[in-house]
């Protein structure tokens, strides 16, 4: 089997690039004709309309900057759609992560060009056969394509289940998992700071991966994912804005999201959860590497200074950092951060293999290195308990945590294993 291909999409990068993808009302597709000019790029091919984020700009923002710029369009959050992240290497070696947003609806006469010598239209078949596409730009035609798929009407696939297996560190697991024809999803509960629960009788976090639970299973992630990801943060919201008692800190996890249709698998991750899919030969990984950066921080600050001060720290990252510009974003009560997750399409076919699981239960991979993604994918269903039985024997031989680097001594840990069924 080959190694697994990592399609993480917050890997450090030294540009970002917020591509549009414009879409007309009856389906054909607007692109930018660059101008054939030395000394610009892309000269005299076809891109997407869009261009760097400046400052601390989000994607999102850059994309809608972009818009009003080089076409006089006038956009909001609600009118973009996250497509995919795709990540090129430049000329000079530097590397550059493209975010591509859909607008949808939008009539050609409205539009002003103002960079390059107008736009191309056609239907996603035809474009594709233009030779002046750049690679970016043709492989987010390859990738609209599968979001179309996965939106139309077509082959009905499930998800089912071959195993799963949910090991809590604590008294109460923080970690749940759901099945719902051809969606799935794993919610991992962060340990509160706060050891006083409001909104449970015993842990807050456990709280909101229930709700999440119960809300998912109630509207039923059959949109595109992000649309289903921010219905989903606005019930939580204003759950926890009417509860009786104010929370300082509203409860977080992180949270995977997959659903399969039409030979389409739609993934969707928001911090820490990791997702693995086996097609054959082809290993695809969604990897949080953003929060393994966090913990190697948490873990610099407590050799250096000691627990109380990663204790101080985690405090002052959950009240200035979580879910704000220039910090880090997760599943919470912000709508906003359905903005900010890694998802994209994968074809897929009946018999691919999917594994969803919490960074409690991928230490076996990037923490203790006995096993690795593939095997874990294809191999774990056999003996998943056992599994988890050397994860918490290798916990237990290292409880100062000094062989193993990692936050906590134990962690809750749970995995489910799916095949895509026709």
């Amino acid at each position: 089997m080959t190694q697994a291909s990592n399609i993480s999409h917050d890997i450090d990068v030294d540009h970002v690039y917020a591509g549009l993808l414009l879409q007309c009302a009856n389906g054909d597709v607007l692109l930018q004709d660059r101008d054939n000019r030395a000394g610009i790029e892309n000269a005299g091919l076809i891109t997407t309309f869009g261009g760097l984020a400046e400052g601390d700009e989000f994607e999102y923002e850059a994309a809608i900057r972009e818009a009003r710029e080089e076409l006089g369009l006038d956009l909001k959050p609600e009118d973009l759609e996250h497509l995919c992240d795709i990540r090129k290497t430049e000329r000079d070696g530097s590397s550059t992560r493209v975010s591509v947003w859909i607008v949808e609806g939008v009539e050609p006469r409205s539009i002003q060009v103002f960079e390059g010598r107008g736009f191309v239209r056609g239907t996603v078949r035809d474009l594709q056969q233009n030779p002046r596409l750049t690679y970016t730009c043709r492989r987010t035609l390859e990738i609209f394509e599968l979001r179309q798929r996965a939106s139309a009407p077509g082959e009905t696939m499930t998800l089912e289940v071959v195993a799963s297996v949910s090991s809590p560190a604590h008294p109460v697991n923080e970690d749940l998992f759901g099945v719902l024809g051809c969606s799935a999803w794993l919610i991992d509960g962060a340990t509160p700071i706060d050891k006083s629960p409001k909104l449970h009788p015993i842990s807050d976090a456990r709280w909101l991966v229930e709700l999440s639970d119960d809300l998912l299973r109630k509207y039923g992630p059959e949109r595109p994912l992000p649309v289903a990801l921010a219905q989903v943060l606005v019930a939580i919201r204003d759950r926890i804005a009417s509860a009786d008692t104010p929370l300082a800190y509203p409860p977080s996890a992180a949270i995977a999201l997959i659903r399969a249709h039409n030979g389409v698998i739609e993934y969707l991750a928001l911090s820490d959860v990791a997702v693995v899919v086996v097609d054959g030969d082809q290993v695809w990984l969604l990897d949080d590497q953003v929060s393994a950066r966090r913990e190697e921080h948490v873990l610099k600050i407590e050799r250096e200074k000691g627990a109380d001060a990663v204790r101080e720290s985690m405090w002052h990252r959950r009240r200035h950092e979580m879910n704000r510009r220039g910090g880090y974003w997760v599943f919470s009560d912000e709508p906003e951060s359905a903005m900010h997750v890694r998802h994209g399409y994968i074809e897929a076919r009946p018999g691919t293999r999917v594994l969803i699981a919490s960074d409690g239960f991928t230490r076996l991979v990037n923490v203790f290195g006995t096993t690795t993604w593939d095997q874990l994918a294809m191999l774990g269903p056999s003996d998943p308990e056992g599994l988890v039985s050397e994860l918490r024997s290798l916990e237990d031989s290292d409880p100062d945590r000094t062989r193993y680097s990692r936050i906590s001594t134990r962690d809750d840990a749970t995995a489910v294993w799916l095949d895509v069924v026709s």
